[in-house]
């Protein structure tokens, strides 16, 4: 009966055992949360370098604090294009204005999806860095103000 028991206690560990390896396995696979600057295949906004561009174009607000005291110059802003193409972690890393600073920001949570990175074929996290440029529509900057 002892033989039987142990026979019986040892066939389900060996029955069992591939089940509990494959669960361990399961529950130690993590979530690569990796933001690359390098990749095999680069983001692409739908339409390219074009479509962001006129997405800037139709979505960027100039603040009317700004165009009022004459303010032209770049803000650039960096942000995170997520796995499944949604853009997270919004960053401006050199500032205009608190007022056109924001804009962008606004404007840069306004993007639809893009095309993630791939990197081993697999979608990956990936950080953009993206100058936007402040002036007026004919392109040029304000004259210096009259003293």
């Amino acid at each position: 009966m002892k033989k039987l028991c142990l026979l019986l206690a040892a066939t389900l560990f060996f029955a069992c055992a591939p089940m509990l390896t494959m669960a361990q396995e399961d529950a130690t696979v993590e979530e690569d949360n990796t933001i690359y600057s390098a990749y095999d295949e680069a983001p692409v906004f739908k339409g390219g370098t074009v479509g962001i561009s006129q997405f800037v174009g139709t979505n960027l607000k100039f603040p009317k604090k700004a165009r009022k005291e004459n303010v032209t110059g770049d803000v650039v802003v960096e942000f995170v294009i997520e796995k499944d193409g949604s853009v997270g972690d919004v960053n401006i890393t050199t500032s205009l204005t608190p007022e056109c600073d924001q804009a962008v920001v606004d404007m840069v949570k306004k993007m639809p999806k893009w095309t993630p990175a791939r990197k081993d074929n697999k979608d990956v996290r990936s950080l953009y860095t993206m100058p936007v440029s402040f002036k007026f529509d004919d392109g040029s900057t304000p004259a210096a103000p009259q003293q």
